[in-house]
């Protein structure tokens, strides 16, 4: 063969719009020679040794009929510079079911006409809901449909975004939007979705679109996350182990003390830098489970424990809003009130929790490690 032809076929209109420039085209550049001559080489090795029949690549190359006439030469091409063996593996893999790659890699023209159907549903759910009556022109640039009824004042709106876009129909996209909305009798934002189906033309310089419904409200996607954490064991804060998941936090956020003295010989945890803190305050620890030794008595070597600890973190100076110094109150797990003052006169900048796992070595307790996820119920 001295090169590949495949009849032409009329190109058809894919989902969201003409799909005509996904078509999968090789690079001239490869298919008319100026390639390195190892690739050459290695073809013809690949005719002599595995007996099958190779195409040659030297004709110009046009769009075959299915994915696998499209594919078979780059693979080819790709396997002579494996050896022999990459190629026999290769000529067999070519008769199997054809391969699409449209669906891995989209065309310059899908993507704009995706990006031009989220920019038109996020901006006109943001310009819906923060329009007013007084302005009823500020939706000409986005809807040109039925009259709408607005509210005297809008909404405030913040953190709008599209979370998913997905073509449903020749030229129609459908996207989801979320975005956190302050009606203007409410007293907090919600975050809250709408759907809005979007025409959309043209291509990767002409891409072009618009609202075709008003803004759908509907639920969020997904549920109600049904993973329990696994922390049931409250353990005292003037405990050995709370000794030393303090000791450790201390070193840890504040750089004063050593760090060292508190973590095990191969946890690799070092001070945070540059320190913003000057005092941690451990509020409550609770373990996995009752060991031996985590509460009372001395724990056995290689005992070990995961630990949800919670802490109060005070600034390292007085904060210019805060010049008393005053107490904040706030909850620990258990649902008790606890005091959050410091005898040092620092307010409470913010309440913090780690995942720790300590371990017991020479009678005493260790930081083993830093824990990046929670231990969780089956």
């Amino acid at each position: 063969m001295s090169g590949v032809r495949a009849a032409s076929k009329p190109v058809r209109s894919g989902l969201g719009g003409d799909l005509a420039g996904s078509r999968l085209r090789p690079d001239r550049t490869l298919l008319e020679g100026r390639t390195s001559t190892s690739m050459w080489r290695g073809l013809g090795r690949l005719r002599r040794e595995s007996g099958q029949r190779v195409p040659a690549l030297g004709g110009r190359w046009t769009a075959g009929s299915s994915a696998a006439a499209r594919l078979s030469v780059p693979v080819l091409i790709v396997a002579a510079l494996a050896g022999p063996a990459g190629a026999v593996v290769a000529l067999s893999g070519a008769r199997s079911a054809p391969v699409s790659l449209v669906s891995v890699q989209e065309s310059p023209d899908l993507v704009a006409r995706r990006v031009a159907a989220e920019e038109t549903a996020l901006g006109w759910v943001q310009a819906w809901l923060t329009a007013s009556a007084s302005d009823p022109a500020a939706l000409k640039r986005w809807w040109s449909g039925t009259q709408l009824r607005l509210p005297v004042v809008g909404s405030r709106v913040s953190g709008a975004r599209v979370l998913r876009s997905t073509a449903e129909a020749p030229g129609v996209w459908s996207v989801l939007v979320a975005a956190d909305v302050v009606a203007p009798a409410g007293a907090a934002g919600q975050r809250r979705y709408f759907q809005v189906p979007v025409a959309v033309s043209g291509g990767e310089l002409t891409a072009a679109a618009r609202a075709l419904t008003i803004p759908a409200e509907v639920p969020g996607p997904g549920g109600e996350a049904t993973v329990q954490m696994d922390y049931s064991t409250g353990v005292p804060v003037s405990s050995a182990a709370g000794a030393t998941v303090a000791g450790f936090l201390t070193g840890l956020l504040t750089g004063s003390g050593d760090l060292t003295r508190w973590a095990a010989p191969a946890n690799p945890a070092r001070p945070v830098t540059p320190a913003v803190y000057r005092a941690v305050v451990v509020q409550s620890i609770v373990a996995t489970g009752d060991v031996p030794g985590l509460i009372t008595g001395t724990p056995a070597d290689g005992t070990s424990v995961a630990l949800l600890v919670t802490a109060d973190l005070r600034a390292a100076a007085i904060s210019a809003g805060d010049p008393t110094g005053s107490s904040t109150s706030v909850s620990s797990p258990t649902g008790s009130s606890t005091s959050a003052g410091d005898p040092t006169g620092s307010p409470v900048v913010t309440t913090g929790q780690w995942l720790l796992t300590v371990t017991a070595r020479a009678g005493r307790w260790e930081v083993a490690s830093l824990d990046v996820g929670p231990a969780v119920t089956q």
